[in-house]
């Protein structure tokens, strides 16, 4: 009978102790104030998403140019570095 009755309370207090209800003495226990919670619509904020636009974007490449001078009995030449500019597409990721 003995065997029984501690059986018994071992499985009592373990399936407490397991389904939360048990708690120590030593434990202080936690006490939450109770909130009203209104319920009102608030708006979400727009959160910007990233689209992908293409647009001129210019690139300046420096070329060699050749500038040919001719005159009655003689030729030069003279050789420059020009900038151009070149217009490329390119993509931009703007978030709108």
């Amino acid at each position: 009978m003995k065997i029984f009755l501690a059986a018994a309370l071992a499985l009592c207090s373990s399936v407490s102790y397991a389904s939360g209800v048990w708690v120590p003495f030593n434990q202080p226990q936690v006490v939450v104030q109770e909130q009203i919670i209104t319920n009102t619509i608030v708006p979400i904020p727009h959160v910007p998403q990233p689209t992908v636009v293409y647009q001129l974007t210019p690139h300046v490449v420096f070329e060699k140019v050749t500038i040919r001078h001719r005159y009655v009995f003689r030729e030069f030449e003279e050789v420059k570095i020009v900038p151009k500019t070149y217009w490329v597409p390119q993509h931009v990721i703007i978030y709108k």
